[in-house]
């Protein structure tokens, strides 16, 4: 219920695929295995947050950036389609069926 709060749009996801899954119960039970598989994440976040030290903010302030790129730059190759293995695979079109 309070995956709404969140401002992710990993939630946002899950609540689209919730709305496919047929049914309200479960959508629900959908949005309720979301929120119990984030927890454990955001709880050790949060409460091991506090005992890193400043060397180590200071070192991941500095990464987080380098890292967002690279994965930035590796999805848009990936969306391109440039056929590199591994980074943007080819894709190859499907045949049509033929029932005759």
């Amino acid at each position: 219920m309070l995956n709404g709060l969140l401002p992710c749009g990993l939630v946002y996801l899950a609540i689209s695929s919730s709305f496919i899954t047929g049914n309200a119960w479960k959508g629900g039970l959908f949005m309720v295995f979301f929120g119990m598989g984030t927890l454990p994440l955001m709880l050790a976040t949060v409460f091991f947050g506090s005992y890193m030290n400043q060397q180590i903010r200071v070192k991941l302030r500095k990464a987080v950036p380098v890292f967002l790129f690279v994965m930035a730059a590796l999805l848009i190759l990936r969306g391109m389609g440039l056929g590199i293995p591994y980074v943007s695979p080819a894709f190859h079109q499907a045949e049509a069926v033929g029932c005759h």
